[in-house]
């Protein structure tokens, strides 16, 4: 959902939909709203908060996301980055009100 708002512009919508996702511990919701952070699309920009979410949303199996996450902690001070850690250690996802239903 998040997505298709994003490409339609819509990015109050990509951006409920983005947290929804990165609330419930989701990577690539996660790495979406820290984009949108970072950058300073649709929501006003805060490096900090953004390279939280990225630090959260890359795994480790993502080389080009680690390489991409190194560089922009790059653009950061020291204090800034450790800013985004602290937050990124603290962060706890909530959990999913879905409940599938039980088989037969």
């Amino acid at each position: 959902m998040g997505q298709l708002a994003y490409a339609d512009n819509n990015r109050n919508e990509a951006l409920k939909w983005y947290r929804k996702a990165a609330d419930l511990g989701d990577d690539e919701g996660q790495r979406n709203l820290g984009a949108m952070y970072y950058n300073g699309d649709g929501v006003p920009k805060d490096m900090v908060e953004g390279y939280m979410w990225l630090l959260l949303g890359v795994n480790k199996k993502d080389e080009a996301g680690r390489k991409r996450l190194e560089a922009l902690g790059n653009e950061l001070t020291a204090e800034q980055r450790a800013e985004g850690e602290r937050r990124a250690r603290e962060f706890q996802p909530t959990k999913s009100k879905f409940k599938p239903k039980k088989k037969k």
